[in-house]
């Protein structure tokens, strides 16, 4: 699982036992600085292009380009479970080969560059006739937004062979260079004065760098025959549906507000809310950061049998430990963050931050959830988060009739999430709340056995 916003390490299971754990640990430890470097990096460079945009574009436009790229990382989201897949099938083939196994990929690649362009001109058609039926359609914004979307799947299917090659010096320049160029692409193109075209437009560029880049560092795998559908292609699809649903879900939670606002709230408002969201969403960084480090550490102790839970809660507290104090100190601070990152013209929304900052804490805690049942291969929650996402589409359509009311529908899911994962896990060593507790005991036990030493008596 992973870029999103939260890539994933595979680990590698043809050579048994807790010598080939270990190796694999080690592998990916090799590979952890370079992976969180290009974190980062994608981090960094993503949030200087809001900011960028923000400035070009005013309030009104922002509101459009932001709701429209929103929709882009609902959809790039799902296509974490491509690269997951591959990764899966390549550092743990079902049947060993000499040489790096590549027929998964290749299928897949091959497949993804007819298929993509196919299911967006389907979509241009439906954008079309939307535009017909109602003048005020963003029609050509639109139709420029699936040029974001096409080369993602080539993408992440490439970010999954590195992955799973662990090539990481590869992975994490391909991945880096899907949001470090943004800002460079989107300052020629607002000047030529495209205004949301430059914003859409700009990731456009970005992805297909990425995506190029990426297939050119993996081109010797591509070429040569097909043959027959392996044991791998079948394993392969079989397991995109859980990861799909788990992490379209997730994307969903932590990206529709930003939609729903475009649709209910006036152009200025929305501009406001995509703002203050951009800048409320930074703390989501921290659960994506973990995500990475909890995943291949996850799925070792599976396989070794050990317990998964302390890990569970040590990263859900981390999460909370830092949006916490972060929301406290954004009630006092809002009007100069705002001030600073997009100017005096987004003012009248920074009451919106602190209240973004918690529930996107919330909300963040999903990341950590599902990508943990993801790595341990039990997908009950996992499923069961979609229907999270369900209810937040229900609630939005609703009550989210304000800026506020979209916010606590955030702050509502978030808390089902966590609700939903008790309900299944809060009687097993998964559970949170049994975690944290197990946490605090062993705090409190670790400080007895430090305490000073008694006296003579």
């Amino acid at each position: 699982m992973g870029s999103s916003p939260w890539p994933t390490h595979a680990t590698d299971h043809s050579e048994p036992g807790r010598l080939g754990w270990a190796r694999a640990r080690l592998a990916a430890a090799a590979g952890g600085p370079e992976v969180l470097t290009a974190l980062v990096a994608w981090n960094l460079g993503n949030y200087v292009f809001y900011l960028a945009a923000g400035r070009f574009l005013g309030p009104s436009d922002f509101g459009l380009a932001a709701a429209l790229l929103a929709v882009t990382v609902i959809v790039s989201v799902p296509g974490n479970a491509l690269q997951y897949g591959i990764a899966h099938t390549v550092a743990a083939p079902t049947h060993p080969v000499q040489g790096v196994p590549s027929e998964v990929y290749r299928r897949a690649w091959r497949r993804s560059l007819w298929l993509a362009p196919a299911v967006a001109a389907a979509v241009a058609v439906a954008i079309v006739v939307a535009g017909a039926i109602d003048d005020d359609a963003p029609v050509g914004p639109m139709l420029l937004t699936l040029l974001v979307i096409i080369p993602m799947a080539p993408l992440f299917l490439s970010l999954g062979q590195l992955q799973g090659e662990r090539r990481y010096g590869a992975y994490a320049t391909a991945f880096a260079l899907w949001g470090v160029p943004r800002p460079l692409f989107l300052i020629p193109l607002a000047l030529a004065g495209l205004e949301v075209s430059a914003a859409i437009g700009a990731t456009a560029l970005a992805i297909v760098t990425a995506a190029t880049f990426a297939a050119v560092t993996t081109a010797p795998r591509l070429t040569g025959p097909l043959g027959p559908r392996s044991a791998d292609w079948e394993g392969f699809v079989g397991s995109l549906p859980p990861v799909v649903v788990g992490l379209g879900a997730v994307a969903c939670l932590t990206n529709l507000d930003v939609v729903a606002a475009r649709l209910t709230l006036s152009a200025s408002d929305a501009g406001y809310f995509g703002a203050e969201a951009v800048l409320g969403k930074a703390i989501i960084v921290v659960p994506q950061a973990l995500a990475i480090v909890l995943l291949p550490r996850v799925a070792a102790r599976r396989v070794e049998g050990g317990d998964t839970g302390r890990q569970l809660a040590l990263a859900v507290l981390i999460t909370l430990a830092v949006g916490v104090p972060v929301a406290l100190l954004c009630l006092p601070l809002a009007d100069v963050i705002t001030r600073i990152a997009f100017g005096s013209d987004y003012l009248p929304g920074a009451d919106l931050l602190a209240p973004l900052v918690a529930a996107s804490t919330l909300l963040g805690l999903a990341i950590v959830l599902v990508t943990h049942h993801a790595a341990r291969r039990d997908h009950r929650f996992v499923w069961a988060v979609g229907g999270v996402a369900v209810l937040q589409v229900v609630l939005l359509i609703s009550v989210a009739d304000s800026a506020g009311a979209i916010i606590w529908v955030d702050a509502v899911a978030g808390i089902a999430v966590l609700v939903v994962h008790e309900l299944i896990h809060g009687r097993d060593n998964d559970g949170v709340i049994r975690g944290l507790a197990r946490l605090a005991r062993g705090r409190r036990a670790g400080r007895r056995l430090s305490g000073p030493p008694r006296g003579n008596r």
